[in-house]
């Protein structure tokens, strides 16, 4: 019993700092200003752990404490599982599509796990995310000489020039995006990608031709929903129509398209049939 009211404290403590440590716009998870304060003020030998702390925090890396498991030990478990996971991705998804000469964009790229991943098969990994307390936890957790971690406030990615990139990728991002905010990602894209460049990015494909329909539970009270849009991560998934659209006007063209696989053992969520990775190119 007394374990129980302690995991629910804790909820629901967890709960407000995700409130206290989430940035403008919604879903900006570690986006408060002051955090890469906190992480730059604090010893050099206490910042990887401050940060895999502060990611514990955020609804979108690490799992939830399960019983019987000190916190730290728990957050050190899930880090050492990102690292496996995110390298056996990067194995299947994108390194054969991989040179020692690339410089690669990674969109969205969070605490940085993939980007150190891909970090060991191309030249440069340019490493992008909307929130700055993330990408200070990126710094610190999964800093390597040839990752630029950079923040970009929007959907413009005003730091990186030109067709200057020769493959970017993009996982878990476009199914927690608006349809007016995807579609100005793939022009992005298409601008800052080379000639004959390669994107791979997923996305959540709705089989039912259902429209614009999130996988979290639709909310009519306009004050809860405002709240969710905010500090609850949302999921949308979008009819492949819908998806080969956006992707055609952008000027990009679809090489590819298969389902999601994981390896054994690796935990699998009741939607995982929905989603699937597209490998798109620029002529």
């Amino acid at each position: 019993m007394e374990q129980q009211k302690f995991r629910t404290s804790f909820g629901l403590i967890r709960r407000l700092l995700i409130v206290f440590t989430t940035g403008f716009p919604d879903q900006n998870f570690l986006g408060a200003f002051y955090i890469p304060f906190l992480l730059q003020s604090i010893s050099p030998k206490f910042r990887k752990n401050l940060a895999l702390n502060l990611l514990f925090i955020s609804p979108h890396y690490y799992g939830t404490l399960p019983p019987n498991i000190r916190r730290q030990d728990f957050i050190e478990a899930e880090h050492q599982g990102m690292l496996l996971s995110r390298e056996s991705m990067i194995e299947r998804k994108v390194k054969p599509h991989l040179n020692q000469n690339m410089i690669v964009l990674d969109h969205g790229c969070g605490p940085g796990y993939l980007a150190s991943a891909v970090s060991r098969y191309c030249n440069r990994v340019i490493a992008v995310d909307i929130s700055s307390g993330v990408i200070a936890c990126a710094k610190a957790i999964n800093g390597k000489p040839n990752i630029e971690y950079i923040t970009e406030s929007g959907t413009h990615l005003s730091q990186v020039e030109n067709s200057s990139i020769d493959l970017i990728y993009s996982f878990a991002v476009m199914q927690h995006v608006t349809d007016d905010v995807c579609q100005q990602i793939l022009q992005e894209f298409f601008r800052v990608l080379k000639p004959q460049g390669k994107i791979i990015c997923e996305f959540v494909v709705d089989l039912q031709n259902t429209g614009n329909a999130s996988i979290n539970k639709q909310i009519l009270n306009p004050f809860v929903k405002k709240i969710k849009e905010r500090y609850i991560l949302r999921v949308l998934g979008r009819p492949f129509p819908k998806i080969e659209k956006f992707i055609l006007d952008s000027g990009l063209e679809i090489a590819k398209v298969t389902a999601n696989k994981f390896d054994p053992g690796e935990e699998k969520s009741k939607d995982a049939e929905l989603y699937y990775t597209f490998v798109l190119t620029k002529p």
